[in-house]
């Protein structure tokens, strides 16, 4: 069973995070999110400004490969930040960490997917 390193995921979320902030910015109509970095910044401002990009990803002159690929992404984000608030409550029960971490994964291989789609 692979450790859960709390410090070390939430450096991923977050890096995922100013990831998907930039692919978003590089969209024909650009989607701006809030900042992480913010300490004014309430917890859940991130997740519900992913969640509102997941709707509004739908209207943009986009290829509907593009933005199913965009929409995917944010929802593995969606998922880890969920799934590790359920770890952190819960605590780090094999099946718990294993789901994060293959989470993680997914998330930094969509990432690969939407970078490689995205004009530069």
């Amino acid at each position: 069973m692979e450790s859960f390193d709390p410090d070390r995921i939430a450096i991923m979320v977050v890096g995922a995070y100013g990831d998907i902030c930039n692919y978003l910015l590089r969209l024909p109509i650009p989607i701006r999110l809030p900042s992480v970095a913010d300490e004014q910044a309430h917890p859940g401002t991130a997740a519900t400004a992913v969640d509102r990009a997941r709707e509004t990803i739908w209207d943009l002159p986009l290829e509907p490969v593009t933005a199913d690929l965009i929409d995917l992404l944010l929802l593995e984000w969606r998922t880890a930040v969920e799934q590790i608030a359920v770890l952190n409550v819960t605590g780090p029960a094999k099946h718990r960490v294993d789901a994060v971490n293959r989470t993680m994964y997914r998330l930094a291989l969509q990432a690969e997917l939407v970078e490689a789609t995205l004009p530069a």
